[in-house]
């Protein structure tokens, strides 16, 4: 009876160290959307399908992800941060929902570009979010006490310039 537990956990054994595991493969994000340009001193952001482009001097710094490409635009003086969300799974933040107290749709050569605004308490601060729901899904968002950060959003959302034609339907999430 110990002989037959004995030779049991050895083949046990013998099977966990015999596993091969897969190799890890980079998150699907980075696949996906890793933006193909940012110039700092022009403060262009471009990815396959458009670009926008920041006030001079703005820093950006990329965030590991598991499924959405992210990162971070800060001002020179560190006062405005500006959050990136990017990829199918990223969907799209500018949407109505409870709490929006400002939603607009715009077209640029037919590419639609959301803007929204929500306070979920007067004491809250105002989170701003501008969303091209058909330039790869990219999400840019910001949070400020009034709306100052909602004007920032669409001072950028004019400066955006798409490269492909946008496709019948969106694949944001």
């Amino acid at each position: 009876m110990r002989t037959l537990r004995l030779v049991t956990v050895l083949y046990a054994l013998y099977g966990l160290f015999s596993l091969r595991l897969p190799e890890a493969l980079p998150p699907p994000a980075l696949l996906q959307f890793p933006p193909e340009h940012w110039s700092p001193g022009l403060g262009v952001l471009q990815w396959r399908t458009g670009s926008v482009q920041f006030p001079p001097n703005f820093r950006f710094e990329t965030f590991q992800a598991t499924d959405t490409y992210a990162g971070r635009f800060t001002s020179p003086d560190g006062k405005l941060v500006v959050h990136l969300s990017a990829g199918n799974w990223a969907g799209t933040m500018a949407t109505p929902h409870p709490g929006t107290v400002f939603f607009q749709q715009r077209f640029i050569k037919k590419s639609r570009i959301w803007l929204s605004s929500s306070r979920f308490s007067p004491a809250a601060p105002y989170v701003h979010h501008l969303s091209f729901p058909d330039a790869n899904c990219t999400n840019f968002s910001t949070y400020s006490r009034d709306e100052t950060g909602r004007e920032f959003l669409l001072d950028l959302a004019s400066t955006f310039r798409p490269t492909l034609p946008p496709a019948l339907e969106s694949s944001c999430s």
